[in-house]
C-alpha cells in the first residue's frame, strides 16, 4: 500500500520533472535550429551550387529554335528554303524542318549543305552560318517533383532571333545556262571535270559559277569530300596560255613593248638560259611575230621574251596586284590561294621562273583568281573583290538589313593599256587559235589556254593530261561579261579552242539571244542552214512546238499527256543540227493548283514554287495526296500539304 509519505514525495518531485522535460524540449529545439542554420549556411555559403541545382531542377528550359534564313538569287528567285516535314512517332506526330534546294542541283557547290545537327557543312550554308542560323530563344517553365509543367505558371519567354534571308549576285537563269553547257562540254570531250564562271567585270559580281559533276544536296545519301569540293576556289593549277593576256598588259603598261615591235621567236625553239637549262617551244615554228600575232597564235617564246623585258621585281608586283598568291576573300571558305614565287625566294630561278610564268607555267592559281585578274583587262584596269552576296534582309518583313557594296581594291593598269590589250585579244578570235569559235553578229575577245599537268611522283609534266581553258570578254568593245571555262583532262581533244572554247561559245550564244542580258537586240545569224537555234518552249502550247518543228524540219520526241510544255532538251539558246531530235515533256494545262499525284517531291515542289505555293510534306517516295484540290484557285500565302508514299519509278 502506498503510504502518505511516498505520495507526498511524488507530489513534491513534480516541478522538477516538468523542468526536466522542458529542458529536453529546449535542447531539442536548439539542436533543430542549429541544424537548420548550419544546413542553410552550407547550401548558401559553403555549397551554393547545390542550392542552384535544386532551383534549376524546379525549372524546365525549352529551347526555341530560330528559323534559318532563306537564300535567293539576284532576281528574288528562291534557291534554298525551309520545308516542314511531319514525322509520326510513338508520342504523337511532330515535325522537322528540312533544308531544300528548290532548283535541285543548280549551284549546289555554291549553296552547300547542312550537317545532321543543322549547322552548315559546305558552301554558303557554312560560310554564312552566323547570318543564316539566327540565335536560339527559350521558355522557362515551372515544374513539380514529377517534372510536370505547372500550366498555371506564366513562363518567362525570350524569343529567338531568326536568321537573315540572303540575296546573292547569282542569276539562276545564267547559272542554268552555264551548268547545262558545261555538262555537255565535259561529256563531249570526255573530260574528268569542268569549271565555268561568269562575272560582271565592272563591279566583281559573280553571275554564275559552276562545277561539273554537280551535286544535289536534296538527294539522300552521303557525298565524299571530293564530290563536295568547289573547284571554283579549291582547284589549284597552272593556267597556261590564258595568262599571256596579262603578260602583254604588264609589258604594255611598263612601256616595254609596242604593237609594232617584231619579236624573234627562234623558229619554235628557245633557250632563255643557255642550252643546258630550260628549252621553250612553240607548236608552230615562227621566225618572228609582232605582239598581236604572239597572242593570236599563242606563242610561248614570244610571251616569254615579252615578260623578260620587265624587271623581275616589277613583274612579280604586277602579278601580286592582280590578286595571285592571295585570297580573293569571296564569301566562301576553303580557298586555295595557289602559288606565286617571290624573286628573293629560293624557288625563283634566274631567267627561268619569270620566263615560264609569262606563258602560264611556274605559277598556280584558282579559277576565280584568274577570272578576276583577267577582268582587270575587261573593265579598264581595276581589280575588284569578287562579290557573291548582294544583300541581307529580314526573313519576316523583307526589310533590307545590310547591302553588300562593291569593293574596288586597286588600279593595276591604265585604261589605255586595257583597251590596247582587248584589241589584241580580238585577233585570237578573228584569225588566231580561237577562229573556230566565231559567232556571226556578236563580237567578243578571247584567249585559249592548254597546260600540261605536273606529276609530283615522276617530277615531270604529263603530255597526255592537260587543263584546257578559254576566257572570253563579251562583247569585245565594251565587255559586260567575263566568261572563263576550264576542263580537267579532256581526252577527245586537248586544245582550249576545241574543249573549253565550245562551252564558252554556247554560253555566249545563249546569253546573246536573250534581250534581258543587254548584249544585242539584233537577230544573230545561225552559222549554216544545217544548224538551227532552239527557242524557249517551256510553258508554251504543244501546238506552237509542232508548228515550229514542221517549219524547220526538226523531229519532236514528246513525253507525257496534255498540251503544256514543262521541259525541253536541248535547252533554250542551244544550236543543233537539224537531224537531231527535240525532246519535250508535257502535262495538262492548269488554271490553278496543279495535280501533283505521282510526281517526285522535287518536281512537285518546282511546280508549286512557280505558283508561289508553300509546301509541307510527310513521308517519302511519290506524291499520293495533296491538301489543295487540283484546279482550285490560288490564294496568297497558300500552303499545300503533301503525302508521299512508295518509291519513285
Amino acid at each position: 500500500m502506498r503510504t502518505y509519505s511516498s505520495f507526498k514525495t511524488m507530489k513534491s518531485n513534480k516541478p522538477a520533472d516538468v523542468e526536466q522535460r522542458m529542458l529536453i524540449v529546449g535542447i531539442s529545439l536548439f539542436i533543430i535550429w542549429v541544424s537548420l542554420w548550419f544546413w542553410t549556411f552550407k547550401v548558401q555559403v559553403i555549397e551554393p551550387e547545390v542550392y542552384a541545382s535544386t532551383k534549376k531542377n524546379a525549372i524546365r528550359t525549352v529551347t526555341l529554335k530560330p528559323i534559318r534564313g532563306r537564300i535567293f538569287d539576284r532576281n528574288n528567285e528562291l534557291l534554298v528554303d525551309n520545308v516542314k516535314k511531319n514525322v509520326v512517332r510513338k508520342d504523337g506526330t511532330k515535325f522537322t524542318i528540312n533544308r531544300v534546294l528548290t532548283h535541285g542541283e543548280l549551284a549546289g557547290h555554291t549553296l552547300g549543305k547542312l550537317r545532321k545537327n543543322g549547322k552548315g557543312r559546305t558552301g554558303l550554308e557554312y560560310s554564312l552560318e552566323k547570318d543564316l542560323a539566327g540565335v536560339d530563344g527559350w521558355e522557362l517553365h515551372k515544374i513539380d517533383v514529377s517534372k510536370n509543367i505547372y500550366y498555371g505558371f506564366i513562363p518567362e519567354v525570350t524569343p529567338p532571333i531568326h536568321g537573315y534571308d540572303v540575296v546573292l549576285t547569282l542569276d539562276h537563269r545564267i547559272q542554268a545556262i552555264v551548268e547545262d553547257a558545261l555538262k555537255r562540254g565535259v561529256d563531249n570531250v570526255k573530260a574528268m571535270a569542268g569549271t565555268a564562271i561568269v562575272v560582271n567585270p565592272h563591279n566583281g559580281e559573280i553571275l554564275a559559277q559552276a562545277n561539273y559533276p554537280t551535286v544535289d544536296h536534296n538527294e539522300p545519301g552521303g557525298l565524299t569530300e571530293d564530290q563536295m569540293r568547289n573547284d571554283v576556289l579549291q582547284k589549284s593549277f597552272e593556267p597556261g596560255s590564258t595568262i599571256k593576256v596579262l603578260t602583254a598588259a604588264i609589258a604594255i603598261n611598263e612601256g616595254k613593248v609596242k604593237e609594232t615591235d617584231i619579236i624573234n621567236t627562234e623558229n619554235g625553239r628557245y633557250y632563255p638560259c643557255g642550252r643546258r637549262q630550260l628549252v621553250i617551244t612553240d607548236h608552230n615554228h615562227y621566225k618572228s611575230l609582232n605582239l598581236e600575232q604572239i597572242l593570236a597564235y599563242s606563242s610561248n617564246i614570244g610571251s616569254a621574251k615579252i615578260g623578260q623585258r620587265v624587271d623581275e621585281k616589277i613583274f612579280y608586283k604586277y602579278l601580286r596586284d592582280l590578286g595571285f598568291g592571295t585570297k580573293t576573300e569571296v564569301e566562301l571558305s576553303a580557298e586555295n590561294i595557289g602559288k606565286l614565287h617571290h624573286p628573293a625566294s629560293d624557288s625563283w630561278t634566274k631567267c627561268v621562273t619569270q620566263a615560264t610564268m609569262s606563258y602560264g607555267y611556274g605559277i598556280s592559281v584558282n579559277p576565280l583568281q584568274l577570272t578576276m585578274a583577267l577582268s582587270v583587262v575587261a573593265n579598264g584596269g581595276k581589280l575588284f573583290k569578287p562579290k557573291l552576296i548582294k544583300e541581307y534582309r529580314s526573313a519576316q518583313s523583307g526589310e533590307l538589313i545590310k547591302e553588300n557594296k562593291d569593293h574596288f581594291l586597286r588600279r593595276v593598269i591604265t585604261e589605255k593599256t586595257a583597251s590596247r590589250t582587248r584589241k589584241l585579244m580580238k585577233s585570237v578570235v578573228e584569225y588566231g587559235t580561237a577562229k573556230s569559235l566565231k559567232i556571226n553578229g556578236l563580237s567578243f575577245a578571247g584567249k585559249t589556254g592548254t597546260a600540261e599537268k605536273w606529276n609530283n611522283k615522276t617530277g615531270k609534266y604529263e603530255t597526255k593530261k592537260n587543263n584546257s581553258s578559254f576566257v572570253g570578254f563579251l562583247p569585245a568593245e565594251s565587255p559586260q561579261y567575263v566568261i572563263y571555262v576550264v576542263l580537267d583532262e579532256p581526252k577527245v581533244h586537248t586544245a582550249g579552242s576545241l574543249t573549253a572554247g565550245p562551252v564558252f561559245k554556247e554560253i555566249a550564244h545563249r546569253l546573246s539571244f536573250n534581250t534581258d542580258y543587254g548584249l544585242t537586240t539584233e537577230t544573230l545569224e545561225v552559222e549554216s542552214d544545217e544548224r538551227i537555234l532552239i527557242p524557249n518552249f517551256e510553258s508554251k502550247d504543244l501546238g506552237d512546238v509542232l508548228a515550229w518543228a514542221k517549219k524547220n524540219e526538226v523531229k519532236v520526241d514528246r513525253e507525257g499527256p496534255g498540251q503544256l510544255v514543262i521541259s525541253q532538251f536541248p535547252k533554250f539558246g542551244s544550236v543543233i543540227k537539224k537531224d537531231l531530235e527535240l525532246k519535250i515533256q508535257t502535262r495538262c494545262k492548269w488554271n490553278g493548283v496543279p495535280d501533283l499525284k505521282g510526281l517526285s517531291l522535287k518536281k512537285a515542289m518546282a511546280l508549286l514554287s512557280e505558283r508561289g505555293i508553300k509546301v509541307n510534306y510527310k513521308g517519302e517516295g511519290i506524291v499520293t495526296s495533296q491538301s489543295l484540290e487540283p484546279g482550285a484557285d490560288l490564294n496568297e500565302n497558300d500552303t499545300c500539304e503533301l503525302i508521299l508514299e512508295g518509291t519513285q519509278g
